[in-house]
């Protein structure tokens, strides 16, 4: 637990402000579970109880049950350290019955050499702060970016093998049960399939036979002339960038010539004019849009989009956007005579679901059996007679 005082106002002077600095950021390097960490502590020498020291930060711990501090000086001055100000330390421990060995002596500008020597022989530890302003009143300021990446399916192109000529690719776009109803679209089951986690996250394109469920076939299909339907399918990551100011200190160990510990403190605008959207496609793309620069790169991990994208046509399950937009578009094709229903399949992806990628999370058709909570794929009523009803087995998607 940090105890900290109050932010310092604009008023006052720059030595206080340059000593608080360093003071606050070398109590937040040390805050641990179970670490008291104190600023500014106050005790009386050992010789005169009404005499008072401070001790800048004090770090209090329990080792094997028996209470154990350190004490830490910290200046923010723009020469360096002396060997005299490392002995006005120690006598300052030694005054207030503190311990100097393995204390922590933390400025900005080093040491000298005769300062060092003394530490060493004091056995105080040394170190030197960096990442504040050069002039050093504020912790210096860089740019930091937090990246989710959410995976997209992308349907890129069908292909179907069938001896008829006069098939289209319509015929394989929807399934039907023994009896003829309509049970579900070739959509659903590959939208299925990318939900289970059937189809791998893995980049580049991939090929998939797609069969009906045992019991199904491919509308308007003739047994003796069964159709096989392939898809290639591409995994396309939206990677969304929020950028950010932050902070970054580090303490270096001065007599061990290392880093000793580091800490990142990152703030993220939440507004959505700070977020800029990436469409990446391998790995080499991903490793750059989500580690653009700056000294925080948080990269969450990745998800599966709710949708897929079809044949850059929609997004599915379909949108109520999309389906209110198709469904407005048949009206006015129906009152004219020709209907020219083509018109149709050439409705643009734009016109269907707009620029923004909100629209993968937007709200489902209500046509659609995902939106009214039933299982997959749709169940329609049976036709069938009515002594087969009891015996129709349902497919075990949907049990779920």
């Amino acid at each position: 637990m940090t105890r900290s005082k109050n932010r310092l106002r604009d008023s006052t002077p720059d030595h206080i402000t340059k000593a608080r600095i360093v003071e606050e950021t070398v109590a937040l390097l040390h805050e641990f579970d179970g670490v008291d960490v104190e600023r500014n502590v106050l005790l009386p020498t050992l010789s005169d109880p009404t005499h008072i020291r401070e001790i800048d930060v004090l770090i209090t711990g329990n080792v094997a049950g028996h209470a154990h501090r350190i004490p830490i000086e910290c200046k923010n001055y723009g020469n360096k350290i002396s060997a005299g100000q490392i002995g006005e330390f120690s006598d300052k421990l030694i005054d207030v019955g503190l311990p100097v060995r393995n204390s922590l002596y933390v400025c900005v500008s080093g040491y000298t050499r005769d300062a060092r020597r003394r530490a060493k022989d004091l056995g105080i530890k040394i170190f030197e702060l960096k990442g504040l302003t050069s002039d050093r009143l504020n912790s210096a300021v860089y740019q930091a970016f937090q990246s989710i990446m959410h995976l997209l399916l992308r349907v890129d192109r069908i292909t179907f093998s069938s001896e008829r000529d006069e098939d289209s690719m319509w015929s394989v776009m929807f399934m039907t049960d023994r009896w003829g109803n309509i049970r579900g679209g070739l959509w659903d089951i590959i939208w299925e399939k990318w939900q289970s986690g059937e189809i791998p996250t893995n980049w580049g394109s991939q090929e998939m036979v797609i069969e009906p469920p045992a019991g199904w076939a491919w509308h308007i299909d003739i047994p003796e002339q069964p159709r096989q339907v392939t898809v290639i399918l591409k995994v396309i990551g939206l990677i969304l960038t929020a950028t950010g100011e932050a902070n970054m200190h580090l303490l270096k160990d001065v007599l061990e010539e290392k880093l000793d510990r580091a800490r990142i403190r990152a703030i993220f605008q939440d507004s959505p004019d700070a977020i800029k959207l990436t469409v990446v496609d391998d790995e080499e793309q991903f490793q750059a849009a989500t580690r653009p620069g700056g000294i925080a790169n948080i990269v969450f991990e990745s998800k599966r989009a709710p949708r897929i994208h079809v044949l850059d046509k929609l997004y599915w399950p379909p949108t109520e956007r999309a389906a209110g937009i198709v469904k407005n578009k048949v009206e006015a094709l129906l009152d004219r005579s020709p209907a020219d229903m083509e018109a149709i399949q050439n409705l643009t992806f734009a016109e269907l679901e707009g620029t923004d990628i909100a629209a993968i999370w937007g709200e489902t058709w209500s046509g659609h059996p995902f939106f009214r909570g039933e299982g997959w794929p749709q169940k329609y009523p049976q036709r069938g007679p009515r002594r087969h009803r009891t015996r129709l087995r349902t497919h075990p998607a949907q049990k779920r």
